[in-house]
């Protein structure tokens, strides 16, 4: 993003929010930055960092090993204190360095629910290299679950995601479509763009294989996956993934 169209950014994120912006290295943010890092340091545990690092092999992040629960205290504490805009503050800051940092960025985001597609995507675009496991891919898409509730206005930027080259960009798109946009109207076509993602990356493949199980059980979408199956067009790790899947949904009924 251009520095234009960040100040744009900031500027209306901090009016959003109601507070004022300041820039990330004034005393009033360094206080900030401290107070996070004091946060994480005091609440890490570090039989949690290990059960974590357990679920995430790869997690291209360090992880600290402080629980989601008490990383949603602070955020609320940063939003009624500062509001939503302080996440623009926080690579200023080194508080993105680590998984709860990134955790914490994600919940600030989702705060901002006035937040205009553009500006979204836009965003979103300035970090997704910073999305670089499962986890913090998964996270931000359920903290970004305003977008359900404000229907199709975010529908077009699903496509943008899956053309995206980078793996957890794709899943990004993929979350972001299942949890909150799947029943809207040109759901469709973007399960069409899903079906033809290559599902070179591990968790592109399980995701796909994901929704196409939902979707298959129990949704609107379900005769189009229905044909997806029955003329071969998954590899033969998708299908076995996406059966499995099926079967397991069935079994918990």
């Amino acid at each position: 993003m251009d520095k234009a169209a960040g100040s744009r950014g900031r500027a209306g994120i901090a009016a959003g929010s109601g507070k004022n912006s300041r820039p990330g290295g004034e005393p009033g943010h360094r206080e900030i930055g401290d107070l996070i890092q004091g946060w994480f340091r005091e609440h890490a545990e570090d039989g949690y960092r290990r059960f974590v690092s357990g679920l995430i092999p790869d997690p291209g992040v360090p992880i600290l090993g402080v629980r989601v629960p008490v990383i949603r205290r602070l955020a609320r504490r940063l939003i009624r204190e500062e509001g939503a805009g302080i996440r623009w503050a926080l690579p200023d800051l080194g508080c993105d360095r680590s998984r709860e940092g990134r955790l914490l960025y994600g919940m600030l985001l989702g705060a901002d629910r006035g937040i205009a597609p553009r500006a979204l995507m836009a965003e979103l675009g300035s970090r997704l290299d910073l999305i670089c496991n499962w986890e913090l891919c998964d996270s931000l898409a359920t903290e970004l679950g305003f977008i359900r509730d404000r229907g199709g206005e975010f529908l077009p930027l699903i496509p943008e995601l899956l053309a995206d080259p980078r793996p957890y960009a794709q899943r990004l798109g993929m979350v972001l479509f299942m949890m909150h946009l799947a029943g809207e109207e040109g759901a469709g076509a973007i399960l069409e763009q899903i079906i033809r993602l290559p599902g070179d990356h591990r968790y592109v493949l399980l995701g796909k294989a994901w929704i196409l199980s939902k979707l298959f059980c129990g949704s609107p979408l379900a005769d189009q996956v229905g044909a997806v199956l029955e003329q071969g067009r998954l590899t033969a790790e998708e299908m076995r993934l996406t059966q499995a899947k099926i079967r397991d949904i069935r079994l918990k009924r």
